[in-house]
């Protein structure tokens, strides 16, 4: 028994040139897909942004008031432990001055 073991390679350089000769088809396709996906895009909602007056819905503005709200609320907490913490640095430096001023010890 004769076995005759043949063995297939692919050349690179002779794929490079059919894909080549294909090219026409490839831009055919790639030009196709990208408005097949800007299709997609358009039919599922992906418009620009529209003013909540525009879409007849209040539920934007009631979330971006309380954002806001929420906002000003934060801010004021932080404001008063900044104050708190300046006057105790305050507080803090005026005992220093006192006791440097009844100190013993000169500077």
């Amino acid at each position: 028994m004769n076995t005759i073991e043949t063995e297939r390679t692919i050349d690179l350089r002779v794929l490079f040139f059919r894909v080549l000769k294909r090219w026409r088809l490839l831009i055919l396709f790639l030009v196709l897909g990208l408005l097949f996906g800007v299709a997609l895009k358009y039919i599922q909602g992906g418009k620009t942004a529209e003013s909540p007056a525009e879409t007849g819905s209040n539920v934007t503005v009631c979330k971006t008031q309380q954002e806001y709200t929420k906002a000003v609320e934060d801010y004021n907490i932080q404001k008063e432990a900044c104050d708190r913490a300046l006057l105790d640095a305050q507080t803090t430096l005026l005992n220093y001055e006192a006791y440097m001023e009844g100190s013993l010890l000169p500077l």
